[in-house]
């Protein structure tokens, strides 16, 4: 149980990022939520497969860990964070490359005219996100589960501070301009 709280609870807090995203964009208008449901679904793609490719970061930490070789563990996570960032630019060059095409899919003008500049940043986004990932696949194979923990929920209130910044306008930010008709 030591191991699994830390581990569910950070894996709810991923899924946490997602409702708040939603229920502030929501207070928008249809059209941000379309565009953000959108962009998310194409995002989600690359996403989910670079985690699968980072899960090599446990296996080989936790095998390291269990033949007690602590430079082979560290040399997992340090080819995890390097194969983090090869991962995350080779896809966000690829959603730079493939974004004029983003109007061929079927999907309302004025969500397509949202999506191009919101995919460019979670495409980006997806570099420290991978990063991230694969230290946290680290240290759960080195059983120290609790500090991604406090990490990733502490990534889940600056998430909703900064949504709140930017999207509403606080603290000297334009924020988003309200929904228009």
């Amino acid at each position: 149980m030591r191991l699994a709280v830390p581990l569910i609870i950070g894996q709810l807090s991923q899924m946490m990022m997602a409702v708040a995203d939603t229920l502030m964009v929501g207070q928008l208008g249809v059209t941000e939520l379309a565009t953000l449901t959108f962009v998310n679904s194409v995002f989600y793609i690359p996403f989910v497969f670079s985690m699968g490719v980072l899960t090599g970061v446990s296996v080989l930490s936790s095998r390291a860990r269990g033949a007690a070789d602590p430079a082979s563990a560290r040399s997992s996570c340090r080819h995890g964070l390097f194969l983090s960032l090869v991962v995350g630019l080779g896809f966000f060059g690829l959603s730079q490359i493939l974004l004029p095409w983003l109007p061929s899919l079927p999907q309302p003008p004025r969500v397509l005219g949202l999506a191009g500049s919101y995919l460019s940043i979670l495409m980006a986004s997806l570099i420290p996100a991978l990063a991230s990932i694969a230290l946290k696949n680290h240290a759960d194979a080195m059983n120290r589960p609790w500090p991604p923990f406090w990490i990733f929920l502490g990534g889940v209130a600056l998430n909703v501070l900064l949504n709140w910044i930017m999207i509403f306008g606080h603290w000297g930010c334009p924020g988003v301009a309200p929904p228009s008709g």
